[in-house]
């Protein structure tokens, strides 16, 4: 691991310790320098291996270079001003994860006066254009922090007068307990299985064990894609089987080509065509 990916880790593994995890970036950042902003920006979806209690196990599949590009964007708020040209280029740019990250950061640094006027004038612009996902992913993080900080409160009020941005609010803090975690009754999470694959293969230190494709998914995440979705299923995936009105576990074999299936929650994605995400359970209505 080369000087610059050590130092990111390092940031990266505070990650639950929001104050040791900004002084890490703070003091990454002083020995970095704005040189490093371009060669960071390369290294967004090129994470080191995972230290201990950063595995797929404890933190998800993507959860370890999740922490990674926040440790990147930490590093990016610190350096100011110099990583606005980078900063846009990724918030208004195509969709990626790190479009979330790039938002959350262009309103703290609004919040701090940085191009302030500019930044929200952008984001009153831009922000209906995210996809729904990184309109969440940018938000959610700011929600907590705006709790202790009034000026970042204060960026949000004013970007809460675009309804893109006041409906994502309204997502994020609608306090329901998720009593259907299998999504069985959400009906845009429904699909038609095409394809079942048996599969043996290592990804993110996980053991994938087959992919499913499945067709007629109107959940907005997967309206690029015409509705279409490969499901990654790793042998820590949920099968299941509705019958008469409880969940029965089930093997992969059991599922099989025109069966309605329901999507449990997800995080992961993968760019393919169509795009594999890895849910947490898979249940045959």
């Amino acid at each position: 691991m080369d000087s610059i990916a050590a130092a990111i880790a390092d940031v990266a593994a505070r990650i639950d310790d929001i104050d040791q995890f900004r002084a890490a970036a703070a003091e990454v950042a002083l020995k970095l320098g704005a040189d490093s902003i371009e060669p960071l920006s390369q290294r967004f979806h090129s994470a080191p291996e995972s230290p201990d209690g950063f595995g797929p196990e404890q933190r998800g599949l993507g959860g370890w270079l999740s922490a990674w590009q926040f440790a990147i964007f930490e590093v990016y708020f610190n350096l100011g001003e110099d990583a606005l040209p980078v900063l846009r280029r990724v918030a208004y740019g195509e969709y990626d994860w790190t479009q979330g990250n790039a938002v959350e950061v262009l309103c703290r640094l609004a919040s701090s006066g940085v191009e302030k006027d500019a930044i929200i004038d952008e984001l009153r612009r831009e922000f209906p254009k995210l996809r729904y996902e990184a309109q969440l992913y940018a938000v959610q993080p700011l929600l907590s922090q705006a709790v202790t900080n009034p000026a970042l409160a204060a960026i949000l009020d004013e970007l809460s007068e675009v309804e893109e941005f006041r409906e994502t609010i309204a997502e994020l803090t609608d306090e329901h307990v998720d009593e259907d975690p299998e999504n069985v009754t959400q009906e845009d999470l429904h699909g038609t299985v095409t394809d079942v694959a048996v599969k043996n293969e290592q990804k993110w230190n996980q053991n994938i064990i087959g992919a499913i494709t499945v067709t007629g998914l109107n959940y907005f995440s997967f309206n690029v894609c015409g509705g279409n979705a490969r499901l990654g299923i790793t042998d820590q995936t949920r099968l299941l089987r509705v019958a008469n009105d409880t969940l029965e576990p089930i093997e992969l074999r059991e599922i099989s080509v025109n069966d309605r299936v329901a999507l449990g929650h997800f995080d992961l994605a993968e760019q393919t065509d169509p795009v594999t995400v890895y849910p947490d359970s898979i249940t045959i209505l």
